[in-house]
């Protein structure tokens, strides 16, 4: 099997990746629609990105700074990377860890939480994007299933008079669009050549994850109208007004597990960009000319 990431592996994580910002959505009409746009406008970012790549005949970022770049270029564009990953890598820890105090896990130190995610999100991404993409499209579509129904299940607890307020209130971006920037950190995990056209897989992972979002705000104001305003995490209060007797009581618990594997993924794939920032560097450094020794 040839050392590349195939199309729908890549569309497969840049869905997971922009799921993970499901658990901390805000849940009003102008969010919804900020969301609509940010997905949009995302959609043409990663068209575009992919046509830059196509168009210059690099495979990926890496090869388009070494072919494009001089090398004290490449060591700045390099290290504003690696620390928006880390800062990135950072964010995804302590949401996490607090969410998990602030619902499930009241009485677990916040540390620790954050100690797991990281550990395994490393542990995952130093196999480098390859490996990370391989598991992460199964996992999209188990994640997509999960999300889905729980959006299902819940539809006869919408209002439908929130849905109109929604409609009717059309508002330009905000804001909350800016949860999609950090999606440009995998993008530049993508891979596109002549021989591997990904446009087509990466564009529509980005609208399906966006779609994602949409949906989790939209259900969380359908379910719970202007209260959700007052919640710290109304997607995840939404779901669980779904219950089975006291076979399924806390219907969260399913969804949010759902999500925060999704965070596990964007450390993962972070971690890999780390990994392949630092190969990369490796690389050019072993590339230096040597300079002969006088005695």
């Amino acid at each position: 099997m040839p050392n590349a990431v195939f199309p729908r592996w890549q569309g497969g994580f840049l869905v997971l990746f922009l799921l993970a910002e499901g658990l901390y959505l805000p849940a009003t009409p102008a969010a919804v629609w900020s969301l609509i746009w940010g997905a949009l406008l995302a959609a043409l970012a990663a068209w575009l990105w992919l046509q830059l790549l196509k168009a210059t005949g690099a495979r990926d970022f890496f090869a388009l700074c070494q072919n494009h770049l001089p090398r004290a270029g490449q060591y700045a564009l390099f290290a504003a990377v690696g620390l928006a990953a880390i800062a990135a890598i950072l964010q995804s820890l302590v949401r996490l860890s607090a969410f998990w105090r602030e619902t499930a896990f009241p009485a677990m130190p916040q540390w620790v939480s954050a100690a797991v995610l990281l550990a395994v999100g490393v542990c995952a991404g130093r196999r480098g994007r390859m490996a990370v993409a391989m598991w992460s499209y199964p996992t999209a579509f188990v994640i997509a299933l999960t999300v889905a129904a729980s959006l299902v299940v819940t539809l006869s607890d919408c209002l439908p008079v929130h849905l109109l307020e929604t409609a009717a209130g059309i508002a330009p971006p905000q804001m909350l669009s800016l949860r999609f920037v950090p999606l440009a950190l995998p993008l530049l995990l993508c891979e596109q050549d002549r021989h591997l056209s990904a446009t087509h897989a990466c564009v529509r992972g980005v609208l399906l994850g966006g779609l994602g979002l949409v949906l989790l705000s939209l259900r969380a104001y359908l379910v719970l109208g202007a209260g959700a305003a007052a919640l710290p995490y109304p997607a995840f209060s939404a779901a669980g007004v779904f219950s089975v007797g006291d076979f399924l009581q806390r219907g969260e618990v399913v969804f949010g597990c759902a999500l925060a594997l999704c965070e596990a993924v964007r450390v993962a794939l972070l971690a890999a960009l780390l990994g392949a920032l630092c190969g990369c560097l490796r690389r050019s450094r072993g590339a230096l000319p040597r300079t002969p020794q006088t005695f």
